[in-house]
Parts: structure tokens; sequence; C-alpha cells
């Protein structure tokens, strides 16, 4: 949780976040920013500010190099490496400073300066955004954002005033990824992160335009998969939905997959879970996909399946009706209810108020 002196100075507007996100995220830590030592940080704006005299001191004022500054406007704290302008208003951290010193340098070029200046040992890797995924409400209004680095790692950040964030999640309300589709959905799907969640939505895109009965949204939570990452505030929110518990290929994701089933079943109309087939150790639906499959593959393998009874079944993938199977050209006879059974039944129940045609070919 960043300290008042921290939420001070984090007024990272939308169109710095590529830089000053990666920069900010560093500050919160009750650490100097990038682990520089308060004697590095005193080198480093010694340098900088070559014509100024500057005490070691935990704050310190100067003259502002980034307009004509009559007065000492620029404050900086020496413990956590911020600085901010009160004469023009510029703030941010060592790094910010480097650049708007020296705007012609690049973002690694002024990284690297940075780090001579301050007499510190340059690392030799550095974590970098790569994408960021957004968590909001039923009515699509930003709650908080999960951002994904590499090499691998996760951090938040909710938004703040004036385009600022926060780099916690204090006072939020976690909510399930994609909460506005899981909402209206009545087929969910249930995956172990949000490139998953991302990647099979995209997978069924066509379909789904092809198939507007069927109301499919795919939902994660913002924990990982982790023992105790399902929250049991998110299990509401799957009231009367058939749930399809998609769990990776190991341990983990077979407990995961528990954990979500048992807490879902409680308010969904079905629950089942689909381990997919021929998966290497580890590997997800995005690996899945990526190996190749059809669309037509991931709908076979929805067929016949049983319904989740507190366990998570020993081999076999749970299946679903196949929309592909074109059948054959006789009329065959009407099917038991037996026939009816597990997630294919919930299948057809899903569908027939939404279309005309007979159950036995929705099955």
């Amino acid at each position: 949780m960043p300290t008042a002196e921290g939420k001070k100075f984090l007024g990272v507007a939308e169109g710095q976040a590529d830089s000053a996100t990666l920069e900010h995220a560093s500050l919160l830590p009750a650490t100097p920013q990038g682990g520089f030592t308060f004697d590095q940080i005193h080198r480093y704006f010694t340098s900088r500010l070559a014509n100024e005299r500057l005490p070691r001191a935990k704050q310190v004022s100067a003259h502002c190099p980034f307009h004509p500054d009559d007065h000492v406007s620029l404050s900086i704290n020496m413990e956590r490496g911020l600085w901010k302008c009160h004469g023009c208003s510029a703030h941010g951290g060592m790094l910010g400073f480097e650049r708007q010193r020296f705007p012609d340098l690049s973002p690694e070029e002024a990284r690297h300066s940075m780090y001579l200046a301050a007499g510190a040992e340059l690392p030799k890797q550095r974590r970098r955004l790569i994408n960021t995924y957004r968590y909001v409400s039923a009515t699509g209004i930003l709650l908080y954002e999960k951002l994904r680095y590499d090499p691998k790692g996760f951090g938040y950040r909710r938004p703040g005033e004036h385009g600022s964030w926060f780099f916690d999640l204090v006072g939020v309300n976690k909510v399930p990824y994609r909460l506005p589709e899981l909402i209206t959905g009545n087929l969910v799907f249930v995956v172990e992160g949000e490139r998953d969640a991302d990647n099979l939505t995209e997978f069924l895109k066509a379909y789904q335009q092809e198939h507007s009965e069927i109301r499919i949204a795919v939902t994660t939570s913002c924990d990982g998969a982790g023992d105790g990452k399902w929250l049991a505030g998110y299990n509401p929110f799957f009231s009367g939905k058939t749930v399809v518990c998609m769990p990776d290929n190991d341990e983990v994701g077979k407990r995961f997959a528990q954990q979500v089933a048992e807490g879902v079943s409680q308010f969904a109309d079905s629950v089942h879970i689909l381990a997919l087939p021929g998966l290497e150790s580890k590997g997800d639906v995005t690996d899945w996909i990526g190996a190749g499959h059809t669309v037509g593959d991931f709908f076979a393998l929805l067929k016949d399946a049983r319904p989740f009874t507190g366990s998570v079944a020993e081999g076999g993938a749970v299946e679903l009706a196949n929309p592909f199977d074109n059948g054959s050209d006789t009329w065959p006879e009407p099917m038991s209810e037996s026939a009816f059974y597990g997630l294919a039944g919930d299948f057809v129940r899903l569908m027939e108020p939404e279309t005309e045609a007979d159950r036995q070919a929705l099955r």
C-alpha cells in the first residue's frame, strides 16, 4: 500500500502509462526506488543539479531545471527518489527526471545513464509490462486492472483521480473477469487465467455470432489458480447457468477446478469439468487452441457430459453435444429422456426456448 507521501506523487496520466507505470510501480514498497540506496539517490540528483548544494537530508529543495525558477520550487525525497516541482508541476521518479532532463535519449539509454549517474550497477534484467487486463463492474465501469509482466509476474492498479493510479486494491471488491458477459451468459467456461479467457472467447467468437441463443461467457479469478484463490463472492454470479470448468493439466489445475465447481454448484443449474485431452504437463486451453484444434473439435468434446458430483473424474474429457454434427439423411426415432442426461441435456434445455428446432436435432 502506498504511503501518503507515495500517493502524493502518483499522478500518472493515461498517456504516460507505458513508461511511467513501470517506474511508479517500483515506488510502492518501503524500499528506495529501483533498489537504490540513499547515497546513490543523493549522488544521482547531485550530478544532475550540479549548480545546487544538496544537503544529505531526507527532504531537500532546489531550483527546478525544467522551467525558469527564481525560487527553490523543486522538492526531492532522497530516501525514495521521488521529486516534484511546485512551480511547473513536473513530478516523478529518477527515470522520469532523467528522461525529462535528456529528452533525446531513448528509454533504455536514459535508464543506463541514470544508473551511471547514481554509481549503481545496471540490473541484468528488467521486467516489461506486456498486457493489461481490465476488471469492470456489472455496468462496465473500471474497478481495477491486473498487470502482466515479462519475466512472468503480476501486479494490480486501481484508478485514482484525474487519470492517476494507485498500485494496490485497497477498498476494492474483487470480481470475476469479464463480469458483464458472465452476468448475461447462460453457458459459462471457467479457465485459469485472463490470457486463456481472452483466447477462448476469441476462439468461440464466430460460433457465438451464429448461435445467439447460446450466450457464451469465459471468466476466471483475478488471483490465479492457487488454493483459496476462488472467492466465495464470485459464486452468486453463476446463478441459473450451465458452467464448465476447464483446468490446466496439472495438480494445481485439478484442485482449482474442484474448488470452483464446489463453489458455483450452490447457484448454477449444472456444473461440469472439462479436462482437455492431449495436453502436455501444465498445458492449458491456449496450448490446445494453438495446437490447431477447431471449434468443431471443441464442441465434439462437449458431448454426453456427466455432471460434477463432488470430485474431479480421473481421465476422460467432460463433453457436450456437438452442434457441428450434420447427422444422417434419415429422420431418427425419438430419443428417450435418458439420452438427455448430463451436459448434453443441459445444452438442449438451454437452446429449446430460443429455437424451433426439434430437441433431438439439438442433441
